[in-house]
């Protein structure tokens, strides 16, 4: 059996003999497709230190926290004062750094390496990683150390695997709701590496261990590793990890296996991949609140061309939701290293790495419904493309925002290789934004037809402010996204994407014009958008069918409306504009709800 084998980035694109089938040459660029997320200002760079390398290996190297603070964790090359140490980021929900890098690790001797990071909700977070020197005893080992919500370490370094023969590799860290945790790791059981398993250890959340470590898998020929977990806020959890000698029938497979909260296991171990042609390998999972998950993994030629992304969705008793899909449209060569998250309402969004950025390698996006039908096209989400970006890692916070970290090897840092990020909105914000520009005109139709075909919206924004010059509006012909939400006391019941592109044109100096046939825009089919001095700005949008209208609020009301329907335009260039409506400025029945004022 020829089982790929890391390289020395960890997860990397060599995989022993099969590296040469999967370095491609592209000979053209794919076309920028609709883009259903606004990039949160621009992407930017995590290490200060960049002397050397900085790494990221598409693992678990950021997570956040209950108030979309985040932090992240890499390797540094050298900054410790040995060959390899882990340092971390702590930033604020608007990606502004909460004081300076650290560094994570206090045993500096060797090499630290293979980071991963869990935050629980209160913002309290714990970071394992790999030693490779030998502090355990042995040839290597896990270790971890936990911090409190304002980045002060708690405790000390601790050591987390029990058994010191031979290597321990690979860790993974997840908590649940309460900042208990689960740390996960392989264990070779030979010095050649022929004989691994999947091990892992409870602990509360003061980091007191919970029983002792414990085996997960029970096939155990030959190599289990590649293992990562996941907790709902109950503190269930599930490992998956991939067998490399032919478990499933043919090749490498992706492996699972649940767990109650008390670690007890929750039935047998089970097969992840229903197709098992040639290899499936790097598994992971994610756990929504109330258990149900979706475990994803790459597959060898499934898509017609080399490694592609699949996912399965599974309720939370384990049973399956549903097929394994595909998650990766554009399928030349390798789509490789995904991170999937899940937002409360059973929506995804992926991420990996393809090599489409027209340089090298890129990393890719696509958010998906909770039917698992794409939300947009896959989108890039890297825009220095020089070299490669790679390795990506995500996490999304509870109001829908998700950030990207990647490796770069290109020197965009300045000297080798660096870790940068990009912050993401996948949606309209929960509530209204208390920032936007007014207008001191407004009017609001919705049309709920019998045939959705026929369902209408119009927005108009008239004698506005907060639009004074065409730059307001960034540019939507090239980049600018605009998202149209809507909400019914407070509460968002409609939202649709028109993206950046073709169907936009600039009109004169004062504004742009979108006209499209409403597919890709969640059917909104015109808008305009023109400027003015504080008081003239125009804001007009137009959509008719495919506009996926909220069902109507009762048998006699469209809304609600026990305060207001408020309409709001949310640009990526970072301004908003809108209006509400009050119950005596509407009228509201069961299939028409028309505002003015």
């Amino acid at each position: 059996m020829e089982a790929k084998v890391r390289s020395f980035y960890a997860r990397g694109w060599q995989w022993g003999l099969r590296a040469a089938a999967l370095f491609v040459v592209l000979f053209a660029r794919p076309a920028v497709q609709a883009q259903s997320f606004f990039a949160i200002g621009a992407e930017f760079q995590v290490n200060t230190f960049t002397t050397g390398n900085q790494y990221v290996f598409g693992w678990r190297e950021v997570s956040t926290d209950g108030n979309g603070n985040f932090v992240v964790a890499w390797r540094s090359d050298f900054q410790d004062g040995e060959y390899g140490g882990v340092f971390a980021q702590r930033y604020d929900s608007n990606g502004a750094p909460l004081g300076s890098e650290f560094q994570v690790n206090s045993s500096t001797l060797g090499n630290q390496t293979y980071p991963a990071v869990a935050a629980d909700p209160a913002g309290n977070f714990v970071v394992v990683w790999q030693d490779d020197y030998g502090v355990d005893g042995d040839a290597g080992g896990i270790f971890g150390q936990r911090f409190s919500s304002n980045g002060a370490a708690a405790g000390s370094e601790f050591q987390i695997n029990a058994n010191t023969v031979y290597g321990q590799e690979y860790p993974f860290v997840e908590t649940d709701a309460d900042g208990d945790f689960v740390v996960v790791w392989a264990s070779a059981a030979d010095m050649a590496r022929t004989d691994l398993n999947v091990m892992a250890q409870r602990y509360s959340s003061d980091g007191t261990p919970v029983g002792t470590e414990f085996q997960v898998n029970t096939y155990t020929t030959g190599v289990q590793y590649d293992c990562t977990v996941s907790v709902d806020d109950a503190g269930n959890f599930v490992v998956v990890w991939e067998d490399a000698d032919g478990q499933d029938g043919n090749g490498q497979g992706a492996f699972a296996q649940r767990f109650g909260s008390n670690g007890s296991r929750l039935g047998d171990e089970f097969q992840l991949n229903t197709y098992t042609t040639n290899d499936q390998y790097y598994p992971s999972v994610t756990l929504a609140s109330d258990g149900a998950f979706i475990a994803w993994w790459n597959s060898d030629i499934q898509d017609g061309s080399e490694g592609g992304v699949f996912a399965q969705r599974y309720a939370s008793d384990g049973t399956r939701a549903g097929t394994e899909f595909q998650v990766n449209t554009y399928t030349t060569g390798s789509q490789l290293f995904a991170q999937l998250t899940l937002d409360a309402a059973g929506k995804v969004f992926a991420v990996w790495g393809s090599a489409q950025d027209g340089d090298g390698d890129g990393v890719f996006g696509q958010q998906f419904d909770a039917n698992n039908a794409p939300i947009g096209a896959e989108f890039q989400i890297n825009t220095y493309t020089t070299a490669s970006e790679q390795f990506p890692a995500a996490a999304m916070t509870a109001t829908g925002e998700v950030l990207v970290v990647w490796l770069q090897n290109g020197g965009q840092d300045g000297d080798g290789e660096g870790v940068f990020a990009q912050r993401l909105r996948l949606s309209c914000p929960a509530s209204p934004s208390g920032s936007c520009g007014t207008s001191t005109k407004g009017k609001l139709l919705i049309k709920d037809s019998s045939d959705d075909t026929k369902d209408k919206l119009v927005w108009k924004w008239g004698n506005g402010s907060g639009a004074d010059t065409q730059s307001a509006f960034g540019d939507p012909t090239a980049s600018t996204n605009n998202r149209l939400c809507v909400y019914d006391d407070g509460v968002l019941k409609f939202e649709a994407n028109v993206p950046a592109g073709a169907d936009w044109e600039a009109a004169s100096t004062t504004g742009y014009k979108f006209k499209g046939d409403g597919t890709s825009s969640g059917g909104i089919q015109k808008m305009k958008l023109k400027s003015g001095a504080a008081g003239t700005a125009k804001i007009l949008a137009k959509g008719k069918g495919g506009l996926a209208l909220p069902a109507p609020a009762s048998g006699t009301a469209f809304f609600n409306q026990t305060t207001s329907v408020t309409v709001q335009l949310h640009s990526s260039a970072g301004n908003c504009w809108g209006n509400s409506f009050s119950a005596a400025q509407s009228s509201n029945e069961a299939d028409q709800f028309k505002a003015k004022f």
